[in-house]
């Protein structure tokens, strides 16, 4: 119980965050990029135009999102964030590098990912049981920019623990960058 209050606590801090963050100044360590429409085509494509996207289908719905990503050097954590209205995603790799990881438990210390509906307080995280893939295509050090695709199922963590279930489809995400 405590840790699902603490993710909540985590999620909704970082939520409101990157909606009360200006552009102009961002956080020490991470960075905020604005994402294109590009008529809500989750494919991987738009990397030669350098315009941040971020798109997923959340239970059968298409939703683009406003992207950004922290990383965590401390950890080595790369957690990429996106933002659409009461939804926020998040996707933690704990070793960024061009490849797929399983997004699994956040209490195993393996990457993960969440999705909350701010609205109503609802989160949903991946666990042993409800899993997903995190893919990057690419991701550079150097110029601090990451691009992907992800999938997972989520179990609902709050306000009740296992009553739903929540389905991440044709996620991806292009040219986020941080600080």
């Amino acid at each position: 119980m405590k840790i699902t209050l603490l993710k909540t606590t985590v999620i909704i801090l970082i939520a409101i965050s990157f909606v009360t963050c200006k552009k102009s100044t961002p956080a020490s360590s991470s960075s905020t990029s604005t994402t294109t429409n590009n008529n809500n085509n989750n494919n991987n494509n738009n990397n030669n135009n350098n315009k941040a996207t971020f798109v997923a289908t959340v239970n059968g719905t298409a939703v683009t999102f406003t992207g950004s990503a922290t990383y965590t050097s401390a950890l080595g954590e790369l957690t990429i964030t996106g933002t659409a209205g009461s939804y926020v995603i998040n996707l933690a790799d704990l070793a960024p590098a061009v490849g797929s990881v399983t997004l699994a438990s956040y209490t195993s210390f393996a990457s993960y990912a969440t999705i909350a509906q701010l609205n109503n307080s609802e989160l949903w995280d991946t666990d042993a049981n409800n899993t997903g893939t995190l893919t990057l295509t690419t991701y550079n050090a150097s110029t601090k920019t990451a691009s992907g695709t992800f999938s997972f199922k989520g179990n609902e963590t709050n306000p009740t623990a296992g009553a739903s279930t929540i389905n991440i489809t044709s996620g991806s995400f292009a040219n986020i960058t941080w600080q």
